[in-house]
């Protein structure tokens, strides 16, 4: 899971970070889910536990990376597999 700094989303200078780990990740055999997409829709000062702190997400951002998870798990087949619910 590729966590995005909390920073303005519309210039935000990461990206090709993201870009890297998710390739390295991919070519290692790891399924890859990248939050920007999802953090984006929010304005990044929602998502701080403070002002200061632009790297650990409050309680929001942290249900919106356990949302994205859980719909890339449920999508995976991996629910079903392990006996987890699926819907």
């Amino acid at each position: 899971m590729i966590w995005p700094l909390m920073t303005a989303y519309q210039a935000y200078r990461f990206e090709w970070v993201h870009e890297w780990v998710a390739r390295e990740a991919k070519k290692a055999g790891f399924a890859v889910i990248d939050l920007l997409p999802r953090f984006s829709t929010v304005p990044y000062r929602k998502l701080q536990v403070s002002a200061e702190d632009n790297v650990h997400p409050n309680a929001l951002g942290h249900r919106l990376g356990a949302e994205e998870f859980l719909a890339w798990y449920r999508s995976s087949g991996r629910a079903k597999r392990s006996g987890g619910k699926s819907s």
